[in-house]
C-alpha cells in the first residue's frame, strides 16, 4: 500500500462499494478509512480484503485520488503525500506541486507555522517588507516573534528569497530549540570539503543539522 494525497472534492460514501461492481477491471484503487489513513493497492483482491476488515473504507479511481500531476515517480512522493495530506504544503497551482522547484524563506516559515496549528499573531511587524495581508504574513511574524529569525539586519527579510542550506539549518535549529528539543548533539563537519565557506553564524546550526 502507498499514501496518497485525497483529492478535493471526492465523495467517500458515494463510491463506497464500487470495488465490488467493477470488480477486477477496477484497478489502481485508493482507499479512505475512517481512521484516516489513505492506502492504494493495484490488486483487487486485496483491496476487497481490506475493505472486510475495514467496513468504513472507501475507494476511488488514481484519476479521483491524485491532486498533484507531476509527483507520480518523484523521489519524495512519500514526503510529498504527507505534507499536503497533514496541511503543511499545497501546490503551486493548475494540478501541480512542482517538486523540483525552489523553497522560498517565506514557505519555510508557513510550514512551521502550520505545524503549530497556525497561532494567533499579535507581535508587531519589525520587516519593511513584509506587507499586511500576504500569505505568508503571519507565518513571518510568528517566526520573528519566537526568535527564528531575525532578518537581514536592515529591517528587511526578503520572503520571496530562496532559503539557503545555512538559513534552513539555522532556522530548524531556531525551531528545534523553541520546541524544548535536545540540540547538544554535533558533528564535525571537517570531512567536508567546502566546510571552511561555511559562516559563523550558521555553524553550530549546521553541525547540529549534519547530526541528526
Amino acid at each position: 500500500f502507498k499514501a496518497c494525497p485525497t483529492a478535493p472534492g471526492v465523495d467517500r460514501v458515494k463510491v463506497a462499494g464500487e470495488i465490488e461492481a467493477k470488480g477486477r477491471s477496477y484497478l489502481g484503487l485508493y482507499g479512505y478509512s475512517s481512521l484516516g489513513m489513505t492506502v492504494h493497492t493495484d490488486d483487487c483482491d486485496k483491496a476487497k480484503a481490506l475493505r472486510s476488515r475495514l467496513p468504513h473504507t472507501f475507494f476511488v479511481t488514481e484519476e479521483e485520488a491524485n491532486v498533484f500531476t507531476d509527483i507520480a515517480d518523484h523521489w519524495a512522493y512519500d514526503a510529498i503525500c504527507y505534507a499536503y495530506d497533514n496541511g503543511l504544503m499545497n501546490g503551486v497551482g493548475e494540478d501541480r506541486f512542482e517538486p523540483d522547484g525552489t523553497l522560498s524563506r517565506a514557505m519555510l516559515l508557513t510550514v512551521l507555522y502550520r505545524m503549530e496549528g497556525e497561532p494567533t499573531v499579535t507581535a508587531e511587524n519589525p520587516f519593511d517588507d513584509v506587507q499586511d495581508g500576504q500569505w505568508y504574513t503571519d507565518a513571518v511574524l510568528w517566526a520573528a516573534e519566537n526568535k527564528l529569525v531575525d532578518g537581514y539586519g536592515n529591517g528587511s527579510f526578503g520572503p520571496k528569497d530562496n532559503v539557503t542550506r545555512e538559513q534552513m539549518a539555522k532556522i530548524l535549529f531556531a525551531y528545534a530549540k523553541f520546541k524544548g528539543c535536545d540540540v547538544s548533539q554535533e558533528n564535525d563537519l571537517a570531512a567536508y570539503t567546502d566546510a571552511e565557506s561555511i559562516r559563523a553564524w550558521a555553524l553550530d546550526a549546521m553541525k547540529w543539522a549534519n547530526a541528526m
